[in-house]
């Protein structure tokens, strides 16, 4: 269970599975219209349950039963998107933030893959390293200081990581740490969110300290700003209470929408439990597909319910679906 001085989130998610058709030219299109449901089941004490069946699950999608396509159990492997924030007011724990991702990805399974990319100031991902099978990872993670301290693009970071992931295989999930700075270029909560809502990636967040520092903080005050918040241009709290609901409701909606979890932390240091309670959700896991009776529409959203047949049990899954545009992507450089 998730530890009450974390305070996770969790709402166990539904992944838009993506199958890949070559196509003739210099893309590929991404067929979405195979539903995937990731699934976390668990006893009346709270504990996972293991060696179920496709025939222990029933879907229902707006009331009427689905027939089940596939289905896998926790023990598949799971991709996983480690994407850290760099910026400049986290220089101080990086190295600790190095630890704990190294210690996150020593927790996965061997056959698992890991991909790190950090995120700062600038509108695009540092891929730091590639999709890598844990039993492959030989390299030590570590955070270089930087002297930037403008606004950091999460949004950008958020945006660029769904699609990133669009273009892999399998089982997949996005675990993102922040001080919850939230800023873009061209992009925005409001289109992160309705990305992540048609992504097959769970999306965990992790957001460190009490508060998020306010946009005015990086600007030169003007004086109106200087007689309303003093030179410090500290918030008063009726705006501060705005902005951190504001990014909670964008760290929650990402977990709310795939599935994932959203955790908050007050130290750093809590991160290695946070990550660690992460893992293990990953670890149990499994996932069940269909193909919908009724063909559905572009932006089309539908209810989910998932029955279990097996007694004394619970079962957490994504509760819509929305369907997209199957995706044209470029191939990769042969």
């Amino acid at each position: 269970m998730i530890n009450k001085k974390l305070n996770i989130i969790a709402v166990i998610l539904l992944l838009l599975s993506a199958s890949i058709t070559p196509a003739q030219d210099e893309t590929v299109k991404v067929e979405t219209d195979l539903v995937t449901l990731p699934v976390f089941v668990s006893d009346k004490d709270g504990r996972f349950v293991s060696g179920l069946k496709a025939s222990d699950f029933e879907i229902l999608e707006n009331g009427k039963p689905q027939e089940t396509a596939f289905f896998e159990t926790a023990e598949v492997p799971v991709t996983v998107l480690l994407l850290i924030d760099v910026s400049g007011s986290m220089n101080d724990h990086l190295s600790t933030l190095a630890s704990a991702a190294n210690k996150f990805v020593q927790s996965l399974a061997p056959e698992d893959q890991i991909i790190v990319a950090t995120f700062r100031d600038k509108a695009h991902l540092d891929i730091l390293c590639p999709p890598t099978k844990k039993h492959s990872f030989t390299q030590t993670i570590f955070f270089k200081k930087t002297n930037d301290d403008w606004l950091t693009m999460t949004f950008n970071a958020v945006d660029k990581s769904i699609d990133y992931m669009a273009r892999l295989p399998g089982r997949k999930a996005i675990v993102m740490f922040s001080d919850g700075e939230l800023y873009g270029k061209g992009v925005s909560a409001k289109s992160n969110l309705n990305k992540a809502e048609e992504s097959d990636a769970v999306i965990y967040t992790v957001r460190f300290g009490e508060y998020p520092k306010a946009q005015r903080w990086y600007t030169k005050p003007s004086v109106e700003d200087i007689d309303r918040y003093g030179n410090s241009l500290g918030l008063p709290p009726n705006e501060l209470k705005k902005v951190i609901a504001e990014v909670k409701s964008y760290m929650n909606g990402l977990a709310d929408k795939t599935g994932g979890g959203a955790v908050e932390i007050s130290e750093v240091s809590l991160l290695v439990p946070a990550f660690q309670q992460i893992s293990l959700d990953l670890k149990r896991m499994y996932r069940l597909g269909y193909y919908p009776q009724v063909p559905p529409k572009s932006g089309e959203r539908r209810k989910i319910r998932l029955l279990m047949k097996a007694p004394g049990t619970s079962v957490r899954t994504r509760k819509e679906v929305v369907f997209g545009t199957p995706l044209k992507i470029q191939k990769p450089n042969q």
